[in-house]
């Protein structure tokens, strides 16, 4: 374990990994949590809050133009490396859309906003495409375990600042959202200048055309790195509940997040104790969670694992329903948030256990991106109807559907167990 903090210490490359994975955990919060409060303080509708999840979907769509990140040049910026070229330029376009929204008024410009944080979502999908890549091109396979684990320090650490740090700065200022977006911008133009010191250890692409001899090369990427995982995963015997359970697993605890925000909010809770309590305990809260379900699942075996976390995951908000008639303080709202984010946590390390599991290791790459892409579809999509059914059904009756929602996945899973035994083990954690 001491020559393994020595490495990570005394090696450049880890640290290049943690400020890249800071820029990559940057972007995700701002859509699917930061958006939110900033629409609430304008009064715009639960209706529309929720409708800019849209911008969620690149994410769950990216491995279907993760060929174009490896086999199309950027013009110019190619010289500086086949992945670095397109952190840089999805960096910048970040750094400036962050700019203009600044300038908005959500009351105003809604639709242009929406387009806005459409492309943010692109862009950030993007670059996660090229710096996954170009992490684990950077390390050899026994530094890989210690790569990811400092891509993972990184990536939260990205998150509180543009959740918790966000959150605060419009608190303590007024309600300033223009600054805020400012500094947020300044934060990610510095994190371009760190980008432009890195040494990428693929300095060579591939360029294509249309009439390229490259074109039937791409072709052929395409075939193997989508079509074949795909019909490899389609082609197994229980594979629609396999994927239905994966599709469904996290449905209920995504569009309870959607209005998290705008539900505290509306209770009377303030943006510094959203910052301190969500964002900060809530983090803390997430760790101790995927650690607990990652016990479970070395203890239980995948599928039983599974079905724990996500009976724990769904129950837990049940919680919201209870802090709705609790007065506002700041003890209540911390009892509600460790509870959904250890629960949240250990859903998500049981997914991501499970997904690991059903991966060929002859497409572990590619069948992984399709996965957890499959595993962010519904809940993308789906949650942009959340304000709407929270507007008709209110706030209790919404929760209690969250809940219910947990249950078609379930079902699937205790199908899967009967039908291909319960002992799956991804074996020592």
């Amino acid at each position: 374990m001491k020559l393994k903090l020595l490495i990570w210490l005394k090696d450049y490359r880890f640290f290049q990994v943690f400020i890249l994975g800071m820029v990559s955990g940057m972007p995700i919060t701002l859509i699917f949590s930061t958006f939110g409060v900033w629409l609430k303080d304008f009064g715009i509708s639960i209706e529309m809050i929720t409708a800019i999840a849209i911008a969620r979907m690149p994410y769950a769509f990216k491995a279907l133009w993760s060929p174009i990140v490896d086999y199309f040049n950027i013009p110019i910026l190619s010289r500086f490396g086949r992945r670095k070229s397109w952190m840089i330029i999805t960096t910048s376009l970040i750094t400036v859309l962050l700019f203009l929204m600044s300038g908005v008024n959500p009351l105003e410009s809604f639709a242009y906003l929406m387009t806005l944080a459409i492309f943010l979502g692109l862009l950030s999908a993007t670059y996660d495409i090229a710096y996954d890549a170009f992490r684990i091109e950077l390390f050899d396979d026994h530094e890989q375990a210690l790569g990811a684990a400092t891509t993972i320090l990184g990536y939260r650490i990205g998150m509180l600042i543009t959740g918790a740090g966000a959150l605060y700065l419009a608190g303590v200022t007024n309600n300033d959202w223009e600054l805020v977006f400012q500094m947020l911008a300044a934060i990610f133009f510095f994190g371009l200048l760190f980008i432009l010191t890195v040494q990428d250890k693929v300095t060579k692409s591939v360029e294509v055309s249309l009439e390229s001899p490259h074109t039937k090369s791409l072709l052929n990427a395409i075939n193997n790195s989508v079509v074949q995982p795909l019909k490899d995963l389609l082609g197994r015997e229980g594979s629609i509940a396999i994927l239905a359970s994966i599709a469904l697993y996290k449905l209920g605890e995504a569009m309870l997040g959607c209005v998290s925000n705008p539900f505290y909010m509306e209770l009377g809770y303030v943006k510094e104790q959203i910052a301190i309590i969500a964002k900060g305990y809530g983090l803390i809260a997430t760790l101790v969670g995927g650690y607990l379900g990652a016990i479970l699942i070395y203890r239980l075996g995948n599928i039983k694992g599974m079905i724990v976390c996500g009976i724990a995951q769904s129950v837990a908000n049940f919680m919201y329903i209870w802090l709705h008639y609790q007065p506002v303080v700041s003890s209540s709202l911390f009892v509600t948030i460790v509870c959904d984010n250890v629960t949240g946590g250990m859903g998500a390390v049981a997914l991501i256990s499970y997904l690991s599991m059903l991966c060929n290791k002859k497409y572990t790459a590619t069948q992984y991106a399709l996965l957890s892409s499959l595993a962010s579809l519904a809940s993308t999509t789906l949650v942009i109807k959340s304000g709407s059914l929270v507007k008709s059904l209110g706030w209790d009756a919404f929760f209690t559907l969250t809940v219910f929602l947990e249950i078609p996945a379930l079902l699937f899973l205790i199908y899967i167990g009967n039908r291909f035994g319960f002992n799956k083990q991804l074996g020592k954690i």
